[in-house]
């Protein structure tokens, strides 16, 4: 039990997201909740920047805002799905100020697992950080 838990531990501290949106001080305050939960994160202000970041590093999840002026977070999500191949690709998070079915639609089109509601609850964050570890690190669902 403890070599799973210190695996776990060391699989966690692995965990690296991605986060995007054109509003700079609520980029700023999830980088900052996700450090305070013990994660890397790195920031993008923009669709064409969050590609890149994804096509330069292994990113565990990208949480992506709906609205953002150039490329939207759909756009964005469906252009890093395209670019990405295999069974190694990050969890794609939307965020969204409304929700509303239809939106829940586009999203699941654009090949999102998840959507969280804005302002973001940290026990939410840490949730889905958890469920984005295991899908990245499927290894740790046969330890667990």
């Amino acid at each position: 039990c403890r070599t799973n838990i210190q695996s776990l531990r060391a699989s966690f501290s692995m965990v690296c997201l991605l986060v995007v949106d054109d509003d700079i001080a609520a980029c700023l305050i999830l980088q900052r909740m996700v450090q305070k939960l013990g994660f890397d994160c790195d920031i993008a202000h923009d669709g064409e920047e969050a590609v890149r970041a994804a096509l330069e590093k292994k990113y565990s999840a990208i949480l992506l805002d709906s609205f953002m002026p150039d490329k939207n977070g759909w756009d964005t999500a469906l252009e890093i799905r395209t670019l990405q191949k295999g069974d190694d690709r990050p969890m794609m998070i939307g965020m969204v100020s409304l929700d509303n079915p239809s939106l829940r639609q586009s999203w699941r089109m654009a090949g999102m697992e998840k959507l969280l509601p804005k302002p973001v609850n940290r026990s939410d964050l840490r949730e889905t950080i958890f469920r984005a570890q295991v899908q990245t690190n499927p290894q740790e669902r046969i330890n667990n």
